[in-house]
């Protein structure tokens, strides 16, 4: 039996139950002015560490790390090069995943961001500082990894690692900035957080159609990673 996935309808699926979770995600901001909407808020807040929309960003996490996994065997079966790169890849799409529940760069990185002098403006959450120091070792790291591999996958990987990035770095900024310049309702606060969740999980799925172009046209596995012939 074959698996048979197409990477375009797969990121139009992925998509579009991002943006049916974003949805259902601003009508529990309602909950603010009528406690109906709080059901919505309690099941799908993107910024909660219990909801359907963190377990949601897991799966993708978890998809991304399955799909690397895979193309990490079949490039040591294969004695391909940059095998370890893929490695390291699954690695870090394993770690995401724990983050994401655990809320690891909240518990860690903060008092290193405080010591490095976070705490205001941009800064506002520390976490950040340490944060894009880790964000540039990866880059420098898997640039000559990046440089070499196929266009598509490679525009869908990175590109979709740097809407991540600017999710979870970049809107984390302008939202330290606001709460910083600005005496901001509770509105506003969840109106930005919603925006930095939604980019970080398009970014995702976007990492995961590069994956499966990846997958289906530069590996030797036996999984389908398009529709069958007519």
């Amino acid at each position: 039996m074959e698996l048979t996935v197409n990477p375009q309808k797969l990121l139009r699926s992925l998509i579009g139950v991002t943006f049916v979770l974003a949805v259902l995600a601003l009508l529990g901001i309602g909950q603010i002015w009528d406690e109906r909407f709080l059901v919505f808020s309690l099941l799908f807040e993107l910024n909660s560490h219990i909801t359907i929309s963190t377990w949601y960003a897991l799966i993708l996490f978890l998809i991304a790390a399955i799909f690397a996994g895979f193309i990490t065997w079949d490039h040591t079966q294969r004695r391909q090069s940059f095998t370890r790169h893929w490695g390291y890849l699954t690695i870090v799409f394993v770690l995401m995943c724990i983050d994401e529940f655990a809320n690891l760069h909240n518990l860690v990185l903060n008092g290193v961001g405080d010591f490095m002098g976070g705490g205001d403006g941009i800064f506002y959450y520390a976490w950040v500082i340490p944060g894009l120091l880790i964000v540039a070792g990866f880059a420098l790291f898997f640039l000559p990894f990046f440089i070499r591999m196929p266009p598509t996958p490679r525009n869908g990987i990175a590109g979709g690692l740097a809407l991540f990035v600017f999710g979870a770095v970049g809107a984390e900024m302008i939202t330290s900035w606001f709460i910083s310049n600005y005496d901001l309702l509770v509105l506003h606060v969840l109106l930005l957080t919603t925006v930095e969740e939604l980019t970080e999980k398009i970014g995702m799925c976007v990492v995961i159609w590069g994956l499966a172009h990846y997958l289906r046209d530069h590996t030797a596995i036996r999984i389908r990673l398009d529709s069958p012939p007519a």
